[in-house]
Parts: C-alpha cells; sequence; structure tokens
C-alpha cells in the first residue's frame, strides 16, 4: 500500500466515524423531543402565551405575551403526565411548590399550600 492509499482509507474511516456519530446525536436529540410533550407554545385562559422549554431544572415555564413577558411561572422535573417543582405567581413575585400536569392534551399549572393542598391555578391549550 502507498503513502497515499493509507491516507485515503484513514480519511474514509474518520468520515464514516463522524457520520456516525452525528447520526446517533441527531437521533438523541429528536429522542428528548419526543420525551417530552408538554414543551412548545401554550395559551392561558385569558389568552396570554406561556413558552415551555427545556432548562437547568428540566423544563420552564415562560410568559409569552402580556403584561409579565419574560417572567417565569414554573421550573420543574420529572415526566409526563407530572412535572413537580417550584411555580411563581409573577404579579407578587411569590414562589410555590406545585407544578404542571399534562392532561387530555391541555397543561395544568398547579400551586400547592404547604405541599399537600394542590389545586390547578391556570389550564393551558395549544393556541
Amino acid at each position: 500500500m502507498t503513502t497515499i492509499d493509507v491516507f485515503l482509507s484513514a480519511m474514509t474511516h474518520r468520515v464514516s466515524t463522524t457520520a456516525a456519530l452525528l447520526f446517533l446525536l441527531a437521533g438523541t436529540a429528536g429522542g428528548v423531543h419526543a420525551a417530552s410533550p408538554i414543551t412548545g407554545t401554550w395559551a392561558s385562559e385569558d389568552g396570554t402565551k406561556m413558552a415551555v422549554a427545556s432548562c437547568d431544572a428540566g423544563l420552564c415555564a415562560t410568559i409569552a405575551s402580556g403584561r409579565y413577558k419574560g417572567q417565569w411561572v414554573a421550573r420543574v422535573g420529572g415526566s409526563p403526565p407530572e412535572y413537580k417543582g417550584r411555580v411563581r405567581d409573577p404579579r407578587s413575585g411569590g414562589t410555590y411548590d406545585g407544578g404542571l400536569r399534562l392532561n387530555r392534551g391541555q397543561v395544568e399549572l398547579r400551586g400547592c399550600l404547604a405541599k399537600v393542598f394542590c389545586r390547578t391555578v391556570q389550564s393551558w391549550r395549544r393556541p
């Protein structure tokens, strides 16, 4: 084998390995998105847009329109249908135990008092 043949063989192997790694990474990214049916844009009862996306906490819900645009309302972790963590009232700035729950194609924003008395405070639908 000549030096050129060895070089071409090594380059072909590297290209094949790189292509395989890129394929695996693309499959992993698709799997993460598929595992989070709650991500995306939602609308509250009054029409305010809410954005749910991946973040350091796991998933974060942020107000995407209106008076409180840019403020977070939930930082949660878990898996469907129940995501638990902290929720926030943007009017007062108070934070509470709570979470998001996927229920019949809607997202319920839930707040808890003393970690025992929990109730849905808002329901969101896809716009």
